[in-house]
């Protein structure tokens, strides 16, 4: 695969100059533009959708339980409604600037299944070495998060912004 494959286009920048450039030059342009994808806009949208989400999900789970509902079939219900409507205001509020493609809510719901299986591992894993419930709880939180952000920002949503490809 080429190396250049991943250089952003730059009016400025002529085709013979990308080819000029060192390796060196090439890790250095392509650090740039995964940082420039890593848009802190977007990261803090990502964080709103999901407190929203999460929060709302929570109080209708308790409504649920308080109506007589067992919670694991409040959370049957609930999960699949969340994770939708997370896609949705992920697609179109957190990731807006992102290429609408075939084939998105596929990777979402395949994204959401193995931040979930690494969740449960990553916290058991953590349990069995000592660290107390609650704490592995949190890591495991923050940790998927981080982890889905970046998975959502450059494989489900990827930026609508152009590239060289060579």
């Amino acid at each position: 695969m080429d190396s250049r494959r991943f250089v952003r286009y730059r009016p400025e920048m002529t085709r013979d100059r990308q080819n000029e450039l060192p390796e060196s030059g090439l890790a250095s342009e392509r650090l740039q533009i995964a940082l420039i994808r890593l848009n802190l806009k977007s990261a803090w949208r990502f964080a709103v959708v999901g407190l929203l989400q999460n929060a709302t999900s929570y109080c209708l789970l308790l409504l649920l339980i308080s109506l007589g509902w067992p919670a694991w079939r409040a959370v049957l219900l609930l999960s699949p409604i969340a994770m939708t409507v997370s896609f949705i205001a992920n697609r179109n509020w957190t990731f807006q600037d992102s290429k609408k493609t075939g084939g998105q809510f596929r990777k979402y719901v395949i994204t959401c299944a193995l931040s979930y299986a690494g969740a449960v591992s990553f916290t058991w894993l953590q349990e069995s070495i000592g660290v107390s419930s609650w704490l592995a709880a949190l890591v495991t939180t923050g940790t998927a998060a981080g982890v889905s952000y970046l998975i959502l920002n450059f494989l489900v949503f990827p930026s609508s912004q152009p590239s060289v490809h060579q």
